[in-house]
């Protein structure tokens, strides 16, 4: 439930746009199907202003739950992605859960080493393979038990 609640409250004013069949339609092994079967297996759909938010999910491999939130957002601030809101939410983070203090320094140093993806339009890959786009944007995924 604490997931679900997270995201709508960041998306509130946001209002579905895509369908999770639409982006099913990419086929297995693409972005836009993880990023459909991620937002299923949370119970979630497609937002308005979200996509470019959960494309970054796949890509760097964290879930769309309350801490892979946390550390999707130590690593996109790692990857110079440098707006206040992503500081604000870190540091409150931070306070509030001190055991992911070392993943999220791992999760900061992780989107440092790939590619900076704030100047690309990243919708435009939904039907690039994954895989393909972690080498090229050179992100190394962590277990998720790290």
């Amino acid at each position: 439930v604490a997931p679900v609640i997270a995201y709508r409250l960041k998306f509130a004013k946001s209002s579905p746009v895509t369908q999770l069949s639409q982006l099913e339609c990419f086929g297995e092994g693409s972005l836009g199907y993880a990023i459909a079967a991620e937002l299923r297996r949370q119970s979630l759909q497609p937002l308005t202003h979200s996509l470019s938010h959960d494309i970054r999910h796949i890509v760097f491999g964290y879930s769309m739950d309350a801490v892979g939130e946390v550390r999707l957002q130590a690593c996109i601030f790692g990857n110079r992605r440098y707006k206040w809101h992503n500081l604000l939410f870190l540091s409150i983070a931070t306070v509030l859960l001190p055991e992911l203090w070392r993943r999220l320094v791992a999760d900061y140093r992780k989107g440092r080493r790939a590619l900076a993806l704030d100047s690309l339009r990243l919708e435009a890959y939904l039907s690039s393979n994954v895989a393909a786009l972690r080498r090229k944007w050179r992100v190394v995924c962590f277990d998720s038990s790290e």
